[in-house]
């Protein structure tokens, strides 16, 4: 059985989980264990995406492109400093052409692209949008 979709999302969420200075992160679908998401908090999305031939024949590739989101949220009130602040510090680490690899698979980041900040209720968000390929040995 393979794991390419489990270790793309590992990879995006090890680098994340590197970036020095970010709040805590609110991990997708992550049982609550007691932490407090406080003034500033972090959330991420692994929005999986397409898997098409990559190449031809019996033991061609399998190409993978998809969406790593990132919420960037910070308390609504508080001006745009520290979420711009919050969302370069995420964008260096994410940047175009960079290489993450687990377990073997590597993903090449295409893009990022910075959404409008919104507030919704008591937080002001700026969503992160990473676009990514890798080529993958085709599934049996």
């Amino acid at each position: 059985m393979s794991t390419t979709f489990k270790d793309i999302s590992a990879a995006f969420d090890v680098e994340l989980n590197s970036v020095v200075s970010i709040p805590v992160i609110e991990w997708e679908n992550f049982t609550d264990d007691g932490r407090t998401l406080g003034d500033e908090y972090i959330s991420q999305f692994w929005l999986g995406g397409t898997t098409e031939a990559g190449s031809l024949g019996d033991i061609g590739l399998d190409q993978i492109n998809g969406v790593y989101q990132i919420n960037v949220n910070v308390k609504a009130g508080n001006g745009k400093a520290r979420i711009n602040e919050l969302c370069d510090l995420i964008a260096d680490a994410f940047r175009p052409r960079k290489k993450l690899t687990y377990n073997g698979v590597s993903v090449r980041i295409k893009s990022l692209s910075r959404n409008a900040i919104t507030v919704d209720g008591a937080y002001a968000t700026a969503v992160l949008d990473i676009e990514y390929e890798t080529f993958t040995a085709q599934r049996a």
